[in-house]
């Protein structure tokens, strides 16, 4: 249900485990991953130094979308295992993610770029909703905002590691 190191500053979350991550048992596998592993780069990340999970822990059947009921059964977990991980930089990759944990129903394309605090056991956690991979892999033409977002990104981290 996780990839990565476990106490970093910037803990990634996806959507739901795809058809190759479904086969590996490892979050954002395939080409999906492989974008991934390359967004990172381009920031000088990687998965040793960030943590990657996410939002629901099966593949739906039939690759669909998780529904409410498969979302709210997973979210306390999601939350604990935030607050577990104390990341200064929570990432919220994808609309179904971004939608639940920043409790709004706008579309990923309005939300993505926005910082939010959102508040877990009376923790608040800096947080903005990105293009998932496999997003970016249908509608290259995004990849542009995704790199404004990796920017932000990486601002954020270097201000942490500055406080």
């Amino acid at each position: 249900f996780s990839d990565g190191k476990v106490n970093s500053n910037l803990m990634i979350l996806g959507d739901f485990p795809g058809q190759e991550e479904d086969k590996s048992g490892i979050p954002f596998s395939g080409r999906e991953g492989d974008l991934l592993n390359n967004m990172l780069k381009a920031i000088k990340r990687d998965r040793n130094n960030t943590y990657l999970s996410n939002m629901v822990f099966w593949r739906p059947p039939g690759n669909r979308k998780p529904n409410n009921e498969e979302i709210n059964i997973c979210l306390p977990f999601v939350k604990r295992h935030i607050a577990l991980i104390k990341p200064k930089i929570l990432v919220l990759m994808g609309a179904i993610t971004a939608q639940t944990m920043m409790n709004s129903r706008e579309g990923i394309t309005q939300i993505r770029g926005k910082w939010r605090e959102i508040k877990i056991d009376n923790i608040s956690f800096k947080s903005i909703a990105i293009y998932h991979p496999l997003f970016l892999l249908k509608q290259g033409a995004r990849k542009r905002e995704a790199w404004i977002d990796l920017q932000e990104i990486d601002s954020a981290l270097n201000r942490e590691r500055t406080k």
